[in-house]
């Protein structure tokens, strides 16, 4: 079975034979085998945060994904990629990713990708993240397979609601102040 068996059971069958020495006319002895191997794999899992996690239009969002392996065997050609890049706002950078390719990834051990996009207005955003290794028992090589891209975050744009400066709460409070007095002058008045 090759190092970069896919994570399985595999069953190899074989002949061993035994032929006496100086016992020429006496036939070889043999008998027939099947070993059973046993290949782990790795179990490549990602995750994403984004910060801030709302964010005012124009505010500069940070996502990064972290790619886990698992275990319980290291992960042959591990990836950790950000999947819908191109569904990410205008300005957007290219995702920068630590490690990744990794051509072995210990168990437990962790790969990163990070992307940033300036927050659009009046938008929500899905980020979504893919982690995948050839010997990925779960999941394959594929990083947008199920178990490969179980992380997704979405958010929307902050609103900006128009506040009040001080003089215009003074006027304000004058305003509603007379709209009492008067009311309360009607109703004495009755």
């Amino acid at each position: 079975v090759p190092a970069s068996a896919v994570a399985g059971t595999y069953s190899v069958p074989y002949q061993i034979c035994a032929t006496p020495a100086n016992a020429a006319p006496l036939a070889a002895a043999c008998d027939n085998a099947v070993a059973t191997i046993v290949v782990q794999g790795a179990d490549m899992v990602s995750r994403i945060t984004c910060t801030p996690t709302s964010a005012a239009p124009g505010t500069t969002v940070t996502c990064t994904a972290t790619c886990t392996n698992n275990g319980p065997a290291p992960a042959v050609n591990a990836v950790c990629t950000i999947l819908n890049v191109a569904g990410l706002p205008a300005g957007a950078s290219t995702p920068v990713c630590t490690g990744s390719p990794a051509a072995s990834l210990a168990a437990g051990a962790t790969l990163t990708c990070t992307v940033t996009f300036p927050m659009p207005a009046l938008s929500s955003i899905s980020v979504a993240a893919g982690a995948a290794a050839d010997n990925d028992a779960m999941g394959g090589s594929d990083p947008a397979a199920v178990n490969n891209n179980a992380s997704s975050v979405s958010f929307g744009a902050l609103l900006a609601v128009p506040g009040l400066d001080g003089l215009a709460l003074a006027l304000l409070g004058l305003l509603l102040a007379g709209i009492g007095f008067w009311h309360g002058a009607r109703r004495r008045s009755r």
